[in-house]
């Protein structure tokens, strides 16, 4: 997403990473992969993946998460998933977006499981501390994100009333009555969620190396112990402790899996 690349503030996602970089990085990496896909509807799941991808981690920019990357203590009005749901919920209503309530379920699980999309569940949110939130938010730099990407103006003082009112949850709750209850829908949204978590980690995770540069180095894998002998070369040991604890988490996922891998039993074909 060039035009939202070239944009600058100071406003991070992560440390070190600015969050416009970080937006623009996770709607590059959806878009190539819906390309590369023989799926039909490609206009409609990039029209709400696009949204999903610019709006997921707007709730950072509040000064509140500004100041936990800098010194780790969390609270409630750290948590930036609601916050960037509903903006997205708001900002789909206003692109009439045909499946509104997609891009809020999106984020608001995009740090935990999908929510359950039938039942309007908010996660009974505190609203006087999304209120806190807004006015905390740096509205600049979203109404510019926003503008640049969907050129549109993006009204807090109108959002923040849509809140105060709790017309929105309403709204929410609405919505979530209509949403198609076949399989095929549930089977849609599963897969719009993989999209969004897998751009959001790689994007995340990679400390600025090239990300289709480290993908092109996968595909070139051809054993089995291909997967080690990556990680063996590529990984290096942390120095920072948090960040240690955080490799042997995934060391030991790694392991699980790798430990079932090889007891599944292929020609029972379970998958």
């Amino acid at each position: 997403m060039k035009i939202l690349s070239s944009y600058r503030s100071k406003v991070l996602s992560h440390p070190d990473k600015l969050l416009s970089e970080h937006l623009a990085n996770v709607w590059d990496i959806i878009s190539n992969e819906i390309k590369l896909k023989n799926i039909d509807n490609k206009t409609e799941i990039k029209d709400i993946l696009k949204i999903a991808a610019v709006c997921h981690d707007l709730g950072k920019a509040t000064y509140f998460f500004q100041q936990y990357l800098e010194n780790k203590h969390g609270s409630q009005k750290t948590h930036h998933s609601l916050l960037s749901a509903l903006i997205a919920f708001y900002l789909a209503k206003q692109l009439k977006l045909t499946d509104v309530l997609i891009p809020f379920y999106l984020i608001r699980s995009h740090h935990s499981n999908l929510k359950n999309i039938s039942n309007g569940d908010t996660g009974s949110p505190d609203k006087n501390i999304i209120l806190e939130q807004i006015d905390a938010l740096n509205k600049e730099d979203i109404i510019s994100i926003i503008k640049c990407v969907f050129g549109i103006d993006f009204n807090f003082d109108v959002f923040k009333e849509y809140i105060n009112t709790g017309r929105i949850f309403k709204d929410i709750y609405l919505a979530s009555k209509n949403i198609d209850s076949k399989l095929e829908k549930f089977f849609f949204i599963e897969f719009l969620f993989s999209l969004i978590i897998y751009a959001d980690k790689a994007d995340a995770g990679i400390d600025n190396k090239s990300f289709y540069e480290i993908k092109e180095k996968i595909k070139n894998f051809n054993s089995p112990d291909a997967v080690n002998t990556y990680i063996a070369k590529n990984i290096k040991t942390q120095k920072n402790i948090s960040k240690q604890k955080m490799d042997n988490i995934r060391d030991s996922i790694y392991k699980d899996a790798m430990d079932y891998a090889h007891n599944v039993d292929l020609d029972k074909k379970i998958f």
